[in-house]
């Protein structure tokens, strides 16, 4: 039997934990906002897990949130690890990731130990303070043209290297 109601829980303003059922509960806090949290025990380890805001999830998401948890546990799983791998693969790839991975896959077949050191460390130098941190998707014409303008005319080779080398990472992302 469920413990809590819509009316109900719109209706709460003590601050506390109420009960929904199975781990369910929503959290009234001192500031009146509410939100709700499922209890669960996965491994012999206890986990609290966040649904949402009260005012963002109704009961009847917050039931079939926690329902869907439930199942993920049921099959030997951490779902707040699995909610964790689920957000970090919502997360767009910067380009510095890209050149990192880029760089760890194919370094072996490179003989040149200069090279292998160099790759990295001319993107290092010229590329991430540009557009290190913007999504690979956001990499375009005008952001290579601005972080090559600084270098082109002082050191066209590191440049065309440069060029090169953050052609070859988008291409590869």
């Amino acid at each position: 039997m469920s413990g809590l109601t819509a009316i109900k829980a719109k209706a709460l303003k003590e601050p506390g934990r109420y009960t929904d059922s199975r781990g369910l509960m929503l959290y009234v806090k001192e500031s009146g906002s509410k939100s709700w949290v499922l209890r669960l025990t996965v491994n012999g380890k206890r986990r609290d897990i966040g649904l949402g805001s009260f005012e963002d999830v109704t009961l009847a998401d917050a039931r079939s949130k926690a329902d869907e948890l439930r199942a993920i546990a049921r099959s030997g799983k951490d779902p707040l690890r699995e909610k964790e791998e689920q957000k970090a693969e919502s997360q767009p790839l910067t380009f510095r990731e890209a050149a990192e991975a880029f760089h760890e896959e194919r370094k072996a077949g490179w003989r040149n130990t200069k090279h292998r050191a160099q790759w990295l460390s001319s993107l290092e130098a010229y590329a991430y303070p540009f557009i290190g941190d913007l999504p690979v998707a956001d990499v375009d014409g005008p952001a290579i043209r601005d972080l090559l303008a600084k270098i082109w005319l002082s050191k066209p080779e590191t440049a065309q290297r440069v060029k090169q080398r953050v052609g070859a990472v988008l291409d590869w992302a």
